[in-house]
């Protein structure tokens, strides 16, 4: 009977009145109030109970009693718990016989955080604004529902702040743009992440912005081309003398980033950074060694615009050793004079030693990228002289910085092309490009420079500043002027820190060496083909041959029987170009033009100053004279001693039948074609042929 009463939650006291046994609550639910407290809440079931009994397990743990309640109350409080805890809770029911015998329902709850996040070093401090981000490692178990940094002028700045960006939700690292700052000013800033339980901040840094006229500056030219700030870094002007003070601009400790450290009378600290970010803009003070503001060193920070800490404006670096060299050689003497007199105008601005003292003496210490050991290599001048040597890192010298030019794997200046031809005494107007091939590019930059030829006189070429794409491709130069004489017209060209010497052939215009009289027609002619270097001796001396025409073109290079080809029509009656132009159709100009070569003053009549090209009657008279042979010998045994000079197809720009045909061009014209002599060693006649056939051209004198 007792175990029947038992199951029914009751017993029987010793005088045997029955005594009920309060059941176990239903419906236990566990509430995640915030990252640590969960609220318990159950239902009763039955009204024998005098209170409630809590207990609860950690994890795997075993369940321990933490609390009881009053009989009036079905809630309870779990707080101060540990973040990311699964925490396991059950409830049973008591009273003066005992307690249930089952529990309620289990329930777990695992506690959540808020965001863990560390803030990103401070970068490209300007007058107005800077860089920085954080790294969110861990959301707390709660979605990231906003991310950013958060800055202002007092420590410890808060989301309640309007000065603060919002990039962004998750893990993972992000970057800020802070903006809207005054010049001149400290600033505090933490990155911050904020999910359902609360926002976690990253830890402080500070920084200080620079000069506003500072964030300001030109480009100067210096050595070999290259291109600088034309004032220190952080300087507000260009230096008007060795001592102008206005243009000493900031010191820097070596491989450090604009924090605010560089500063003249900013603040000093002894601790030494872990980090390539100290996370203050105090001066650090290394008089311990190896006297470096690091601990452990780090020889990689300002190597190239990519450098970890490159204080340069974007595109700007910090420069090598070999790059002050190059320059300190070229100066007109060995001292402060000359570093002011030089393009750079480098002025006498001091330095800041180790313990953090300025001193003001009259020399110049500025930082080359270049690491010597525990040291870096440093540029040093006074009164008296000007040398490189090696300075321990926590030194504050200036910074000149200069515009990054980064090699490409390979750059082949053997096989540039050379579109088109140079002819002497023949105005170019930048319409003669050469093609260098590389390979290997990684989107760097190279400078636009303009050389002159040191072969033949009257030639520049001009290289456009711009970048080497990703991969393969080419970089263009491009010839102007009027070459003065026949020869090779070389251009040095530095490109990616490599000087390429490209050459280009000048060639003599065609001129008239020579007349001949024909007695059939009392016409007087050049005794050669135009572009030819020699009467001929044979049907089928090449020399004889000379160039080919496209009907209606002027001598721009593209009748040379090697000249480039291109697949693009011409919009104008003179090309920019001097290629030869492939089409498929009956003429090289998008519109045909009929108004050419007729007579002397023809657009562009390509013969000597006289000269002109024959009429359809004028050169048919001569082929008259022929005599009934009518073929390759008649041609050459005539007074104008016609080679077979062949053609070039208008449909590949590939040379056709030379030494076995010749094709001489009239001024005629028959709609869209024009008409020429055309002879083999069987026969002879006159045809009409699209204006873009290549053709020999013999002139008439007027």
């Amino acid at each position: 009977v007792s175990l029947a009463f038992l199951l029914f939650g009751c017993s029987i006291s010793q005088d045997g009145i029955v005594e009920v046994v309060p059941l176990a609550p239903t419906e236990l639910k566990a509430t995640l109030v915030s990252g640590d407290q969960v609220d318990l809440s159950w239902k009763d079931n039955s009204t024998n109970e005098t209170g409630y009994k809590i207990e609860r397990k950690i994890d795997t743990g075993n369940f321990t009693e933490i609390g009881s309640t009053a009989i009036d109350v079905t809630t309870f409080s779990d707080k101060a718990l540990s973040i990311n805890t699964n925490y396991t809770y059950r409830v049973y029911g008591i009273n003066q016989v005992g307690k249930s015998i089952s529990y309620s329902n289990e329930v777990t709850i695992k506690t959540i955080a808020v965001p863990t996040i560390t803030t990103t070093a401070i970068t490209e401090i300007i007058s107005s604004g800077a860089k920085s981000g954080g790294t969110v490692s861990s959301d707390g178990g709660s979605g990231i529902t906003t991310r950013g940094v958060v800055w202002g002028t007092s420590t410890n700045p808060t989301i309640s702040l309007s000065t603060k960006t919002s990039d962004g939700t998750g893990v993972g690292a992000f970057q800020s743009a802070i903006t809207g700052l005054d010049a001149s000013t400290k600033y505090f800033v933490r990155a911050y992440a904020t999910n359902s339980v609360g926002t976690g901040y990253g830890n402080e840094l500070s920084f200080i912005t620079i000069a506003a006229s500072a964030s300001t500056f030109n480009t100067v030219i210096g050595a070999n081309g290259r291109i600088w700030m034309d004032r220190n870094l952080g300087a507000s002007k260009v230096a008007t003398s060795s001592t102008d003070v206005e243009s000493y601009g900031d010191l820097y400790q070596w491989g450090r980033g604009t924090d605010g450290h560089q500063n003249r009378t900013s603040g000093t600290t002894t601790t030494r950074s872990s980090t390539d970010a100290p996370g203050n803009g105090n001066f650090i003070l290394a008089t311990i060694s190896p006297n470096d503001w690091r601990n452990p060193q780090n020889i990689n920070l300002w190597q190239g615009v990519n450098g970890v800490n490159n204080p340069c404006p974007t595109g700007f670096r910090v420069p090598t050793e070999d790059e002050w060299n190059a320059e300190k050689v070229t100066w007109s003497s060995d001292n402060a004079a000359g570093a002011f007199a030089s393009p750079l105008k480098l002025p006498v601005a001091g330095y800041r030693f180790n313990d953090g003292s300025v001193y003001t003496d009259p020399l110049g210490r500025y930082w080359s990228s270049t690491v010597s050991g525990t040291s870096a290599r440093t540029l040093y001048f006074s009164s008296i002289n000007v040398y490189m040597y090696s300075y321990s890192r926590g030194g504050g010298f200036s910074v000149r910085c200069i515009k990054d030019i980064q090699p490409i794997a390979s750059l082949n200046c053997n096989s540039a092309t050379n579109n088109g031809t140079l002819i002497a005494g023949i105005r170019i107007e930048g319409l003669v490009n050469s093609l260098i091939p590389y390979t290997g590019g990684i989107g760097s930059s190279h400078n636009g420079q303009t050389v002159s030829s040191t072969g033949v006189t009257g030639l520049t070429a001009t290289l456009v500043e711009g970048s080497f794409a990703n991969g393969s491709g080419t970089l263009t130069y491009t010839i102007s002027g009027t070459p003065s004489a026949v020869g090779e017209a070389s251009f040095a060209i530095n490109i990616g820190g490599k000087t390429c010497v490209l050459t280009r052939p000048v060639i003599a215009p065609s001129t008239t060496s020579g007349e001949v009289l024909s007695p059939k027609t009392g016409k007087t002619w050049m005794d050669r083909n135009l572009g030819a270097s020699r009467v001929a001796t044979s049907s089928t001396d090449a020399a004889s041959y000379g160039d080919l025409y496209q009907w209606g073109r002027r001598a721009d290079g593209h009748q040379l029987r090697n000249s480039a080809t291109t697949t693009t029509l011409a919009i104008s009656n003179q090309p920019s170009h001097g290629e030869f132009i492939i089409t498929t159709g009956g003429d090289w100009r998008s519109v045909v033009t009929t108004n050419l070569w007729q007579g002397v003053n023809g657009v562009n009549n390509p013969c000597p100053a006289g000269f002109r090209i024959p009429t359809e009657p004028e050169l048919r008279a001569e082929y008259e004279s022929w005599t009934n042979n009518y073929n390759s010998g008649g041609a050459f045994s005539s007074p104008l001693k016609l080679p077979m000079a062949g053609t070039r197809r208008n449909s590949n720009g590939l040379i056709s039948n030379a030494g076995t045909n010749g094709a001489y061009a009239t001024s005629k014209v028959l709609g869209s074609s024009s008409q020429f002599l055309t002879f083999t060693n069987t026969g002879a006649s006159f045809q009409g042929m699209g204006h873009s056939e290549g053709r020999s051209v013999r002139c008439i004198k007027n």
